[in-house]
């Protein structure tokens, strides 16, 4: 390669010419000789710092660090750079864009692999940012995961689930997590103890410090049943509980309108009052009575040490 051999006085001669035809000017703001811009560059060279270097044989590649200034000054802010240990860093406001042409296209897409075998890691559009391979978080000094701030939004989408296909398959959406009670998924709220907790072992363990750990909600204004967890009570609904009596009645559901119910399955739970009333109906049939106008057709009475069935 030639060798540069740059005037001692720039001042005086503020161009120079080398011996490969590129010609250099001097720059007063940088204290620096640096290539015209406008001229077609056929060979290696190197600037007067050493530090970029451009080859033109038909392969037309930069080697060495790629440095951009926020001005034509050595003392102003770096921007971008670019090293050869492939590390890209920006600056300032740090803005990485994909725009297509014209406002048009489809975004783009951040690969992995060698230049001729690269695969897609994140395709990036104007809807969504789309992984094509799954993440993977390690957490070492913060239990934090990440976070999701809710600005006056009255409903957030964590995971909205969509079939692509029209088909009719079952698909299950899990949360694994190791097989062991003392592995769970807790949802709780801000300050509280309350929680709701799902063990890897299956348990489900809902705890509560007011009148209703548990709800089962049929509407916004009346519930199918609620446990209270300093009483150990469980509460049905007093539409479940005056159909129980009535042998059917109406009940309201999700949609907020109510719909008649008969109460005739064998397997229904009854309620305190359902049995009082069963109870009350048939009380003292099978009761001993002091005398025979004490006791009830089917029951007994007593009379010295005889005992009477009173038919």
């Amino acid at each position: 390669m030639a060798e540069l051999n740059f005037p001692k006085n720039p001042s005086l001669k503020p161009e120079y010419t080398s011996e490969s035809g590129i010609t250099y000017y001097w720059d007063d703001t940088s204290s620096s000789w640096l290539m015209l811009s406008s001229q077609s560059v056929t060979r290696n060279y190197v600037d007067s710092r050493d530090q970029l270097r451009y080859r033109r044989d038909g392969a037309d590649f930069i080697f060495g660090d790629v440095i951009i200034k926020e001005n034509n000054d050595l003392t102003s802010q770096t921007t971008v750079r670019l090293t050869t240990e492939g590390t890209f860093s920006l600056a300032k406001e740090a803005t990485l864009n994909f725009s297509p042409i014209g406002g048009d296209g489809e975004g783009g897409s951040i690969t992995f692999g060698n230049f001729a075998d690269q695969k897609e890691i994140i395709n990036i559009s104007a809807e969504f940012v789309q992984y094509r391979k799954p993440l993977r978080f390690s957490v070492d000094d913060t239990k934090k995961l990440c976070r999701l701030e809710v600005n006056g939004q009255p409903e957030v989408f964590l995971y909205d689930i969509s079939q692509v296909t029209s088909n009719s398959i079952q698909s299950d959406y899990i949360v694994r997590m190791p097989n062991s009670d003392k592995s769970a998924f807790v949802v709780k709220g801000h300050g509280s103890d309350s929680e709701f907790r799902v063990k890897g072992d299956g348990q489900v363990v809902v705890s509560h410090d007011k009148d209703a750990g548990l709800v089962v909600k049929s509407s916004a204004i009346d519930y199918a049943f609620k446990v209270d967890p300093n009483t150990h009570k469980i509460f049905t609904s007093e539409a479940y509980a005056s159909a129980l009596l009535t042998g059917g009645g109406g009940v309201v559901g999700p949609n907020g309108n109510s719909q008649y119910q008969k109460m005739e399955e064998p397997n229904l739970v009854a309620t305190k009052g359902y049995v009082d009333s069963l109870a009350q109906d048939f009380r003292g049939q099978n009761l001993t009575a002091d005398t025979e106008d004490g006791a009830k057709p089917g029951g007994f009475w007593r009379s010295g040490n005889s005992l009477y069935w009173k038919l």
